[in-house]
């Protein structure tokens, strides 16, 4: 009989916004400083499966929005993950994202998918 156990996992990203950065928790919480404007910003989704294959990897992404509708137009992969997946999993997420209309043009996301307990850089 095989046992397996669940594989925490962990995806972050920050938000860097006129060269300040904010960082918003795996949770998906919205940054005091950018409630709003940013009104929904649900989180990648970081399977187990994936995780339990050791798939990892930091990314940066360019989300340009809609100025009448506060839609994500855009998302651009300005630097690869690595892996198609976790690229495509940050994607599908950041579509999903709205602001304040007329509030913001673009933001750049770095995203790290990492393994729970893993180093998690801080951005001061």
């Amino acid at each position: 009989m095989r046992s397996f156990f669940k594989l925490p996992a962990l995806v972050s990203f920050h938000l860097i916004l006129l060269s300040a950065r904010t960082v918003i928790s795996s949770e998906g919480e919205i940054p005091e400083k950018l409630k709003g404007i940013l009104l929904y910003a649900p989180y990648p989704k970081y399977p187990v499966g994936v995780a339990r294959q050791h798939v990892r990897g930091r990314g940066l992404f360019r989300l340009t929005f809609d100025q009448k509708t506060g839609h994500v137009a855009e998302v651009k992969v300005l630097q690869s993950t690595g892996h198609v997946i976790l690229n495509e999993l940050a994607a599908k997420a950041f579509l999903q994202w709205r602001v304040r209309p007329g509030t913001l043009t673009s933001l750049r996301i770095p995203v790290d998918f990492q393994l729970a307990g893993a180093f998690v850089r801080t951005i001061h």
